[in-house]
């Protein structure tokens, strides 16, 4: 597809914009987290949002153990890897840090790259409870806090006006998403998982207007074209731990092997696209109830109850999922008692489960995962010709 193409080089050129922005003076500010930073306020405050979302790659782990302990959860050792070895040119071009408090990996590389980098870095406050008396309050105040030092930064106030624009624009990207994802929905669907997820991933990296414009190019393609998966291809769901960006090694090993990932949960590794933000009202509380309430409960919001296992059966039934495969990075503790739980509901609508672990070396055991992925996608053949 042409116009996915062209939205991948927003990646590539990534660095290069960065350099132009700050030297004309605009700040960019760096997110770590699970996505409950609204980029829409950053933008309004006339500064550039870049969440590091950045992994698959073993070298930043490697990189990490210099500055943290080695049973640091894999994604966050990629991020400090990459934030403090000065190797990875749009980690390096980073003005100021905002980290969600409330997953503790990410608190923590917040705390290394503020000791070690010196670089000056806001904690947003995000409750593990939402229920709780006070905690919505608590992050709209944590989210008035972070205005004030943006506005404070970039010397800019993110006006009602400004904050409503960037909210419109932003609905109208999740709606994007929302609408291309729903065509996996379809017996032979036009786009598979591996360019789903990467797709998604280049809403971080592409300036918003310019990513928007790509998505109607992409979706009216989809939208009028022939399915490119066939309609007995296995649908696969991958839930689990975050797929970064260029840590694509277990969703192309899925669909080379004939299966079709047709939905995906992965925590924080994707923006999430199905709640929307009001734009009548006040728009910092509009903000507040889409970051905090509005998006699907998530690992780290506890307890869990009832809501969180049942958003992974509501999407097997959704993309009528045949088989799901858990994707687990190493010392995620929480998204592991999570798939324990998540196995559980799968065996009761008997749909077949796997896992696969990474600690972003799932290239140097290539050929291992090939074979069990291989099996596992005839397991699902043969479950859908009993079914």
């Amino acid at each position: 597809m042409e116009a996915m193409e062209r939205l991948s080089k927003c990646v590539q050129e990534r660095p290069a914009e960065l350099k132009r922005l700050r030297d004309g003076g605009i700040k960019v500010i760096g997110i770590v987290g699970l996505g409950y930073v609204p980029e829409e306020l950053i933008y309004a405050s006339a500064a550039i949002p870049q969440r590091l979302i950045k992994g698959g790659q073993r070298e930043a782990i490697d990189d990490s153990r210099e500055y943290c302990h080695g049973s640091f959860s894999t994604f966050h050792k990629a991020q400090i890897g990459y934030l403090l070895s000065g190797k990875e040119p749009v980690y390096n071009s980073l003005d100021y840090l905002v980290v969600e408090s409330g997953d503790w990996n990410s608190e923590m590389v917040g705390m290394y790259v503020y000791f070690y980098r010196k670089l000056p870095t806001t904690w947003l406050g995000v409750p593990g409870n939402p229920e709780f008396d006070g905690a919505l309050s608590y992050y709209i105040t944590g989210l008035g806090r972070l205005r004030d030092r943006l506005e404070e930064l970039t010397g800019s106030k993110a006006s009602e006006e400004k904050l409503r624009e960037y909210i419109t624009l932003y609905n109208e990207m999740r709606d994007l998403l929302k609408n291309i994802s729903y065509l996996r929905k379809h017996p032979s669907p036009p786009i598979g998982g591996l360019d789903f997820i990467k797709l998604n991933h280049y809403s971080f990296y592409c300036e918003p207007h310019k990513y928007v414009d790509g998505l109607k190019s992409v979706y009216a393609e989809l939208k009028g074209s022939e399915g490119e998966y066939p309609a007995d291809a296995p649908r696969i769901a991958i839930f689990g731990c975050p797929i970064a960006q260029s840590d694509y090694v277990l969703p192309r090993l899925i669909e080379d092997a004939g299966g079709v990932i047709v939905t995906e949960e992965l925590s924080g590794g994707i923006r999430h696209y199905e709640a929307n933000t009001k734009v009548h009202g006040d728009m910092m509380g509009n903000l507040a109830h889409r970051y905090y309430l509005g998006r699907a409960r998530d690992v780290y919001k506890y307890p869990w109850g009832d809501e969180l296992p049942s958003m992974f059966t509501r999407l097997v039934d959704d993309y009528h999922v045949d088989g799901v495969i858990w994707y687990q990075l190493m010392y995620m503790v929480g998204n592991s008692m999570l798939g324990y739980v998540v196995s559980k509901r799968m065996k009761e609508k008997g749909i077949p489960m796997m896992t696969i672990q990474s600690e972003y070396d799932l290239q140097g055991r290539l050929e291992s995962n090939k074979t069990r992925i291989e099996t596992f996608i005839e397991v699902v053949k043969q479950y859908r010709k009993r079914r």
